[in-house]
């Protein structure tokens, strides 16, 4: 471990002194598609998709109805339906590490066979309430309600974790009934839980620290009142606590309670968004006072049952008592856009994000379950490292524009008491990649760069297909041999999900990549973009709309690529180019392919390694026809393909916009006069025009009249012409381009004292200063000195009553 962890500092000494590099420095290739085909994995699912069962629901409040659910592994968990949108099935555990061979004591539950119903590891025990105690048929009928042995996440779907995909899960208390073979009814009333699962005698060594994962829903551990709709928070319906023994169990002493511990701080509104939400959390506890002595743990889950759905289910998994290592890592934040292909297909052989530019952009970790602290290390362009240092778990960092330049990702720090790690994005990639802030990238031989979700440099780039088809040619997302998916099931279109942008995006076009492709030149392909919400629902009308025929297809070495371009129709019926402003969570699909007449092959693309399972952003929409019933649904891929979590390839061709004029505020002497105003843009000022007064102005070098004051534009300034007056008068007008806007304040005052401001010369820029000295770039209120920068060097002041 010390080689490894000497390897990781020495490139993180590497990454902390590198600077930015240039798009001309990086290497571009011709994509690639992957020669290994992965598609054993991918099976029909359609007929074999798990049907939750709803055990019991009530409604609780207008719209919100509460259920107890069981999944198709026989988990029991707590479900809200908010205005008919249930709340998520539990969430899937991210990639964490087994425990060290150094350990006191670690188990992992991955000794279960998936089979035995009621099973725990050998040498632990449990102890059980009466009423919960499961006999034989309620076994038989999966009915458990103590501890037991399952697969994490949704028993499914769920990919496998170096941990293994085993957890030690308990359900709440709920009524259930059994219908036995003759055909009465049994019916099983629920009962208080308390029930412990014990660990073995073990002895823990010096400087050993307990650590767990533990999967709960805290949004339902204190009672909630839906009349008032608030928690009462001495009350705790649903509670964990961990207890140490050092007498074999005769007595135990509390080490660890969940209300006490992950509650701290947490308001009303915070804990009523978490409920229904089974999360993982990782727990680390100290039990420095049973050093060299033999103890036994027990997990107790306490349950009131005080309601039909009281409280929620938990798992324990990863439960390591000893001096593990913590391991560093991080994923890109939510919404990130990754570099991918330029129209005729170059790509960069390095990984290569977009992010926004004077916008906070959200960084989480996710360290293993043995990290007790993090430091953050971004780039700091007045030193040309990644000296800024950061000790928030989830900073929010804002960069600068970084003019096409490629700033270096974060280096994350991970730290307990026996190690630390360190990582980032690209550590391991043979040519380093980073991010680049605002705008996108400069072009490369004239050519755009598109962006996605996507990762071709990790995950590689290939249309997946069917092993049943001899000439590989049934594809999973393009066309295929009549009932591929089913009986009555026809693939009519493909769709990748793009999660809400950090910041508004622009996109002037969509190219979709095909490895395989045959049709007439009069097939016509339609790529719509939809609006879906958080829960999967999709807007009654697409947000855009863009069209291609097959003869727009272009041919790159056997690979193509479909050119789908917004318009519009201006005043006089032309056909314009009409960019769309992607600011929320979107779908867009790709249909046509569908019409077997004038398409013969049609093979879209996703990566070839698989996401991690919370993190599918593929669609599929099928055409049914099932017992006299038509209709059409979308599915994830991930519920239509078993063990599969992926991302379609799509080239978003945009950038991020903003408007950052160098001042805000101006002001003018009432004889009028002239001023400028520099703006950073991404964009010049053809793509700019103003607003005022609920009006559209175009900028030009014709003027923009805005009542008496007269604006034009040129490059990336404006001009703005003061009209004289006798009056004291002021105007806003907000500059606007594609997803960004700035309002500048215009002032015209009588300008009294010191000297006046010479309306012949350019200014740089103005700065207010109060009778108290204090200086700032807006007026205060009362007696102002006005100092005005030119930008031949010279200065003028005037004293303004405000």
């Amino acid at each position: 471990m010390r080689e490894r962890l000497h390897l990781f500092c020495a490139a993180a000494a590497a990454v902390l002194a590198m600077g930015t590099v240039q798009a001309s420095q990086q290497a571009f290739t011709r994509v690639t598609p992957s020669t290994v085909n992965h598609s054993t994995a991918l099976r029909s699912a359609l007929k074999q998709a798990p049907v939750t069962q709803v055990l019991a629901q009530r409604q609780v409040a207008k719209g919100v109805v509460v259920r107890a659910v069981k999944d198709a592994q026989g988990r029991v968990y707590k479900q809200v339906v908010r205005n008919g949108v249930p709340s998520p099935a539990p969430e899937s555990r991210v990639s964490r590490r087994a425990g060290e061979s150094s350990s006191s004591f670690y188990e992992g539950f991955e000794g279960w066979d998936g089979q035995a119903q009621d099973w725990i590891p050998s040498g632990w025990t449990e102890i059980n309430t009466d009423g919960n105690k499961p006999t034989q048929l309620m076994l038989d009928h999966h009915i458990n309600n103590t501890w037991q042995a399952t697969y994490t996440g949704d028993g499914y779907w769920t990919a496998v974790t170096t941990d293994g995909e085993k957890e030690c899960f308990i359900h709440f208390p709920y009524d259930a009934e059994i219908v036995k073979s003759e055909g009465d009814t049994l019916k099983i009333p629920r009962a208080a839980s308390d029930e412990w699962l014990i660990t073995p005698e073990f002895t823990v060594a010096q400087n050993d620290k307990l650590f767990f994962l533990l999967e709960i829903d805290l949004g339902s551990i204190y009672s909630y009142d839906w009349n008032t709709r608030a928690y009462d928070h001495s009350k705790a319906e649903c509670d964990l606590e961990v207890l140490a023994s050092e007498d074999g169990g005769q007595n135990w002493s509390r080490l660890w309670l969940a209300s006490q511990e992950l509650l701290k701080g947490m308001s009303d509104s915070e804990l009523y968004n978490e409920m229904a939400s089974l999360k993982y959390h990782s727990v680390g506890v100290d039990i420095s006072k049973y050093y060299g002595k033999k103890v036994k743990l027990a997990f107790r889950y306490i349950n009131t049952a005080a309601s039909f759905v009281t409280g929620n289910s938990m798992a324990v998994d990863g439960v390591n008592v000893g001096r593990p290592q913590a391991e560093a890592s991080y994923m890109l934040p939510q919404g990130t856009l990754l570099f991918n292909f330029t129209p005729s297909l170059l790509v960069f052989n390095n990984s290569i994000a977009l992010m926004p530019a004077y916008t906070p952009v959200n960084w989480t970790h996710n360290s293993n379950a043995y990290t007790e602290s993090v430091k953050w290390n971004f780039y700091d362009p007045a030193t040309d490292a990644n000296t800024i240092e950061l000790t928030d778990a989830a900073p929010a960092v804002t960069n600068p524009y970084s003019e096409g330049s490629i700033f270096p990702y974060p280096v994350l720090t991970a730290s307990n008491a026996f190690s630390t790690d360190t990582f980032s994005i690209d550590e391991t990639d043979k040519d380093r990649g980073g991010i680049v802030y605002g705008g996108t990238i400069t072009p490369y031989q004239g050519e755009n760069l598109g962006v996605g979700n996507a990762d071709y440099v990790h995950k590689g780039f290939y249309a997946p297909y069917f092993n049943d088809s001899p000439n590989h040619d049934n594809y999973v997302y393009g066309t295929s041999v009549a009932d591929t998916w089913g009986t009555g099931v026809t693939e009519i279109a493909v769709g990748n999900l793009f999660t809400a942008p950090q910041a508004p995006f622009v996109i002037d076009s969509i190219y979709v990549p095909l490895t395989d492709f045959q049709a007439a030149d009069t097939a016509q392909f339609t790529l719509n973009v939809w609006s879906i919400d958080k829960w999967d629902q999709l807007s009654s009308s697409p947000l855009a709309t863009a069209t291609a025929k097959a003869s727009d297809v272009k041919n790159f070495d056997g690979l193509y690529q479909i050119p789908f371009k917004f318009y519009s129709t201006d005043a006089q019926g032309k056909k314009v180019a009409a960019p769309f402003v992607y600011d929320q969570q979107i779908l867009v699909e790709v249909n046509g392919f569908q019409d077997t007449v004038s398409v013969k092959k049609f093979a879209m693309c996703s990566q070839m390694a698989n996401n991690d399972a919370d993190h599918n952003y593929a669609y599929i929409k099928f055409h049914i026809e099932s017992n006299g019933r038509k209709f059409d649904t979308w599915y994830k891929a991930s519920e239509a393909l078993r063990d599969y979590s992926n991302a379609i390839y799509m080239s978003l061709m945009g950038y991020y916009n903003f408007l950052k004029p160098d001042t805000s505020r101006l002001s003018f002497a009432t004889e009028g006069g002239t001023q400028k105003i520099n703006v950073q843009s991404p964009v010049d000022c053809s793509k700019w025009w103003i607003v005022y007064d609920g009006d559209r102005y175009e900028l030009g070098s014709t003027p923009a009249e805005l009542s008496w004051l007269s604006v034009t534009a040129s490059g990336k300034q404006l001009t703005l012409t003061a009209h004289s007056s006798a009056a004291e008068r002021s105007l806003s007008f907000d500059l606007v381009s594609n997803g960004a806007s700035a309002t500048i304040q215009v002032d015209q005052t009588k300008l009294t004292g010191v000297n006046v401001v010479d309306s012949a010369k350019a200014v740089a820029g103005v700065t207010y200063v109060n009778l108290a000295g204090q200086k700032s770039a807006t007026p205060f209120s009362g007696v102002n000195i006005v100092i005005t920068r030119y930008t031949d060097g010279s200065t003028t002041a005037a004293k303004v009553v405000k």
